[in-house]
């Protein structure tokens, strides 16, 4: 009796073993997050696509590891912007996890790692000595390719196991190897953390809709409809979706789109900017079209006017109803974003005057400092 209770725990543990590591283990928790990275970051698609080894091409190395049952994703960040004053920075990052049912997946992986980069990131690359020491074996890897103008961009990838969970941290700088690798280090250090002591993603450690009006290289006054507009006279609840921040010819401009389906488009910007011949040919072919109406709006802050089009036989769409709003030093121009056919309401002259008397600056946010890992 008593050896067959031995067993039975023996075999419920390493039951509980394989269903912590192919089930309950989520490798979106276990990857890196936007706040890791530290201000100026977004994250490029959906967080953490789902990734594996089971459509690897024709390699039979890599065919034998996605014969292995594991599931995994890979997450992308982009910087968008550098604080002045800031050290080196990478342009992009790319985190990867997988998880294993047992360790002989992440083991087999180490033993060609130069295989398993080129999978993950198309690229070749050398191993660099010494090994980093994170989780229980790491390689670092190291590439460079060439940009057009001869510009150089500098690769590393960081690939390690930690028990049965095969990891991967991969940056590229413009700067110099050195940048990338240092970067690739202090990432990996911080992914192990998560790997050792996994916590759930929440739902704002991957949101970087702020991420382009942070921006302290742009010097505008930034006017939003704060992070959500209220739903009211049957037009529906906006939330601020993406933000970007750029320059065009040399002026300053903020873009930014509310709603789950960019419905509504907002750009802040310098009146210079409708001076530009490919702004004002255009208003100035609106103000000559018959179909095209104004409408003035007076507002506490400054003066708006709304473009719609009206009348008999004219072709009436969406989004041909936007506003210009013009306050001191600044311009604001409300539209119609990506999606344009479902406006809800927001592409008309009662629409606008919503939008407009919603307007209000936002007040500049402190930029956070990057996690750091554990000791």
């Amino acid at each position: 009796m008593r050896r067959a209770l031995v067993l039975l725990a023996t075999v419920a543990s390493l039951l509980a073993a394989i269903s912590a590591s192919a089930g309950a283990v989520v490798p979106k928790d276990l990857a890196l997050r936007l706040r890791d990275l530290g201000p100026g970051y977004m994250v490029d698609d959906r967080p953490c696509s789902p990734m594996n080894f089971r459509d690897a091409g024709p390699s039979r190395f890599l065919r034998r590891i996605g014969a292995l049952h594991h599931v995994g994703c890979s997450i992308d960040f982009s910087r968008m912007w550098k604080a002045p004053g800031t050290p080196p920075s990478p342009l992009d990052v790319t985190s990867y996890v997988f998880v294993f049912d047992s360790t002989d997946g992440p083991e087999a992986a180490l033993k060609r790692p130069r295989a398993i980069v080129r999978f993950l990131s198309e690229e070749a690359a050398h191993v660099v000595e010494p090994a980093p020491t994170i989780g229980d074996e790491a390689v670092l890897l190291q590439g460079g390719v060439q940009r057009a103008g001869r510009r150089s961009l500098w690769h590393t990838t960081v690939l390690w196991r930690s028990g049965n969970v095969l990891a991967a941290v991969r940056t590229v700088s413009q700067r110099s190897a050195d940048v990338s690798t240092q970067a690739a280090l202090r990432l990996a250090a911080v992914q192990q953390t998560r790997i050792a002591s996994p916590t759930p993603l929440g739902p704002d450690d991957n949101d970087d809709a702020e991420v382009g009006l942070d921006n302290p290289k742009i010097h505008l006054p930034i006017y939003w409809l704060g992070r959500d507009l209220a739903a009211r006279g049957g037009r529906p609840e906006l939330s601020l979706h993406f933000s970007l921040s750029f320059r065009l010819r040399g002026i300053e401009a903020v873009f930014m789109t509310y709603g789950r389906d960019d419905k509504i488009a907002i750009m802040v910007t310098r009146p210079s900017l409708l001076r530009l011949p490919i702004f004002s040919r255009e208003l100035r072919r609106l103000a000559h079209d018959p179909c095209t109406h104004r409408e003035g709006v007076a507002l506490q802050s400054g003066h708006a006017t709304i473009w719609f089009r009206q009348g008999h036989n004219c072709r009436v769409r969406a989004e041909d109803t936007f506003a210009i709003m013009r306050l001191p030093g600044v311009i604001v121009v409300v539209g119609l974003g990506a999606e344009r056919r479902r406006s809800a309401g927001y592409a008309t002259p009662a629409g606008m005057r919503r939008l407009l008397r919603a307007l209000r600056p936002r007040a500049p946010k402190p930029l956070p400092a990057p996690a750091r890992p554990t000791p």
